[in-house]
């Protein structure tokens, strides 16, 4: 007991500093393994935000793909709404058929019941008799027969017509191969951000599997989805050259390949040749900084069209055949589809795709060429130096080779300096450059638009210098947005350096049904040149006093200017001028309208068959209509002149000088606007205009570009004095008087003064 509490009070203090001691370690590793625990929790949160970010992503490009799905379910029921109302039509036809059929067969009976009754007087049954002929052949019974049927009968073959239209139309033009469906995810990165994503070499494609697609989704922040693939990119650009495509290929069943399916369908491209497959559809991330793009590709577990399921019938009756290189990839794809396409007589036009496949499939790819399978050939100059030899061959040496081997022609792209054209057996190496004043966002794409320019050159007949300019625009429309699908503002940019600022406004400006039909017109106009444009009345037929005056004045036109008659192509003066024009061997155009005012049914045709285009919508016609006489060039010869008309032709002169009035006709220099007043036609239009002036609604000097000629020779004195053409030596008849509308109206409506006030 003694020596216990001298033991106690000296072990206290030391046993309680070694337990802090001993406790001290414990408390910092429990502060460790916290802090260790809420980095972890941290990552997993971020990682969940991350996954729940492309998670929304994916789910936000699902209700896009089904919104498009349903806007294409919305046009299948329009469009049997139509097939539906047009079978009604057809019903009315026949039930209003039966109906008066039934009214005949009762007077009939009727006079069949009246003979019998006067059986016993047969000079009452004769005068019976021909009192009912006289009454059948009564011009009034007819017409009213004819009233009771021509409406219906017009409307269903004008129905008929356009039916039959819409189905030359939808003939397939060009048919191309993707053997996997692709979607591009495209975003832009600076290149800190490109680098931390991207450890290996900047550029290029790579293939990669899904995890790495998902983690860089979900590092790069905004990004926005589209079908992609060379193959798909030139075919969704042709479908929006008004060209009818259809894709071949196949998708996964999942939401990918239903966005694939519904992008390529909205953009006017056929797809019922996609096929549907168990997996995933193809996906590439498509990073691009400073206009250059690094692509990286998932194809692993993709599902692909198989020889064997390429079938005859997609190639029968195409013209134009496209594929890719990338075929090689998939075992006897490509020889089966160049089987079936020389089978069916098609053209094939094949890209090389990337000087990886070229170097992989060197010998395959030279065997085709040198067995003289493809007609027309497209590669870059990396492509093309690698199928050709090696890095150490030129542009020319390649396409030289090229050429040799292609049927018709091979195409080298050079990037910003444009490309390199040879055809087989010439000698002559076209080169021409890229498109001046274009700020390139991302290149995506620029190959593939290229081929779809210069392919749709190929389908309108145009010389291979002008596909190769056609190539070089798209291609440099496409470079100014992201991602290989153009907007409105870059398919405007295209039209307008295609065919001119007009086409340009108008393109931007109308709906699809429109623009298709615009690009149509513009595509004849760029065929035949543009020239003389004549309005006029369609029911001023070869009974008219005008009709002879008219046909003589498009012979002497046309050989005063040589330049191309364009008309509405409809009967009346339209068709007198244009025959004028063709009697002395001068080409012709013809923007034609299904029914023109006045007449029932479509008119038949005058005009060559390659002369011409069809337009549903008014409103094409007439804007085409005035395209066709815009002056671009200072030696273009053009003129707008109108012939007597009515409503119509009213319209359309109101219109061009409305045009004129506010600088807005397209023209580069002015042209010619003259009323042809045969037999003071138009002096009722004149006294108008001169009320109009005395009310204040319209001012002398805006109808100073409104030049009226009251004959012929008026005209063509005209036409010689406003392009300063020399006289071809022959007398020629002295013109009535000819002089401004402005100078008429300021004088009084005196024809003499103001004929001698001059031009």
């Amino acid at each position: 007991m003694a020596d216990s509490t001298p033991q106690g009070a000296g072990e206290g203090p030391s046993s309680s500093a070694a337990q802090s001691a001993a406790q001290q370690p414990d408390l910092t590793a429990h502060v460790e393994r916290l802090e260790a625990r809420a980095k972890a929790l941290e990552r997993l949160l971020v990682g969940k935000v991350e996954w729940a970010q492309m998670e929304t992503a994916q789910h936000l490009q699902l209700l896009e793909a089904a919104v498009d799905n349903l806007e294409g379910t919305a046009k299948e029921a329009a469009a049997r709404h139509g097939e539906l109302l047009l079978a009604a039509k057809w019903l009315a036809l026949e039930l209003r058929g039966l109906d008066l059929l039934a009214d005949h067969v009762k007077a009939v009976d009727a006079l069949s019941k009246k003979l019998e009754a006067q059986v016993q007087e047969p000079f009452k049954a004769q005068q019976s008799c021909s009192s009912y002929e006289t009454e059948m052949a009564d011009d009034g019974f007819q017409d009213a027969v004819a009233a009771a049927v021509a409406p219906p009968l017009a409307e269903v073959a004008h129905d008929a017509l356009a039916s039959q239209q819409n189905t030359e139309a939808a003939q397939v033009q060009i048919v191309s191969l993707q053997p996997v469906a692709i979607v591009d995810h495209v975003c832009v990165l600076d290149e800190e951000a490109l680098r931390s994503l991207v450890p290996d070499e900047l550029g290029g494609s790579h293939r990669v599997e899904l995890a790495e697609v998902q983690r860089t989704l979900t590092s790069v922040g905004e990004y926005f989805s589209k079908a992609g693939g060379s193959a798909a990119n030139t075919t969704r650009g042709l479908a929006g050259l008004g060209v009818h495509t259809k894709l071949l290929g196949c998708r996964g069943f999942d939401e990918w390949g239903t966005l694939f399916s519904s992008s390529m369908k909205r953009a006017g491209v056929d797809v019922s040749g996609v096929l549907v497959k168990q997996g995933p559809t193809g996906r590439s991330c498509i990073l691009s900084c400073g206009g250059q793009r690094t692509m990286r590709t998932c194809l692993s577990g993709c599902p692909r069209i198989n020889p064997d399921e390429l079938r005859a019938d997609d190639f029968r009756g195409v013209p134009w055949v496209f594929l890719s290189a990338y075929c090689l990839y998939t075992p006897n794809l490509l020889e089966r589809a160049l089987d079936l396409a020389g089978a069916a007589g098609c053209s094939v036009a094949m890209d090389l795709a990337s000087f990886e496949v070229v170097r992989s499939f060197h010998p395959a790819i030279t065997a085709l060429l040198e067995r003289g399978a493809i007609d027309v050939c497209f590669c870059n100059e990396d492509e093309a130096a690698e199928v050709a030899g090696g890095a150490g061959s030129c542009p020319e040496a390649a396409i030289e080779y090229l050429a040799q081997h292609c049927k018709r022609l091979a195409v080298v792209t050079l990037g910003e300096k444009g490309c390199l054209i040879k055809e087989r057996g010439s000698e002559e190496v076209i080169g021409l450059p890229a498109c001046s004043g274009v700020k390139v966002t991302d290149t995506t794409g620029a190959g593939d638009l290229f081929a779809a320019g210069f392919l749709y050159g190929l389908l309108k007949g145009y010389p291979a210098r002008r596909c190769g300019e056609l190539g070089c625009i798209a291609g440099g429309a496409v470079v100014q947005t992201l991602g290989a699908e153009m907007g409105r503002d870059q398919w405007s940019w295209l039209h307008q350096r295609m065919h001119g600022r007009l086409a340009g406004e108008v393109v931007r400006d109308s709906a699809a049904a429109v623009q298709r039909e615009m690009l149509a017109c513009y595509s004849l106009i760029e065929r035949k040149g543009r020239g003389v444009v004549y309005y006029g009345s369609a029911r001023l037929k070869q009974d008219s006093p005008h009709w002879d005056r008219a046909v003589q004045l498009g012979r002497d036109v046309a050989q005063l200017l040589g330049c191309t008659t364009w008309s509405g192509g409809g009967p009346g003066m339209m068709e007198a001028a244009t025959i004028g024009a063709l009697s002395v061997g001068k080409p012709v155009g013809g923007i034609r309208i299904q029914r023109e005012a006045g007449t029932t049914v479509r008119t038949a045709s005058y005009l060559p068959a390659d002369s011409q285009v069809f337009c549903r919508y008014l409103s094409s016609r007439k804007v085409a209509l005035v395209d066709s006489g815009v002056r671009m060039k200072e030696s273009d010869h053009t003129a707008y002149l109108f012939l007597p008309g009515g409503l119509g032709t009213m319209d359309e002169l109101f219109e061009i000088l409305t045009l004129v009035q506010l600088k807005k006709l397209g023209s580069s220099h002015p042209v010619p606007v003259v009323l042809i007043d045969y037999d003071g036609f138009y002096s009722g239009l004149l006294q108008f205009l001169r009320a109009c002036d005395a009310n204040g609604t319209v001012g002398a000097p805006e109808l100073r570009d409104l030049i009226v000629a009251q004959d012929n020779a008026g005209v063509l004195q005209v036409l010689r004095s406003y392009y300063n053409l020399p006289s071809d030596g022959a007398s020629h008849q002295p013109a009535a008087s000819v002089y401004r509308a402005s100078a008429y109206i300021r004088l009084g409506g005196d024809e003499q003064a103001a004929g001698s006030a001059g031009l």
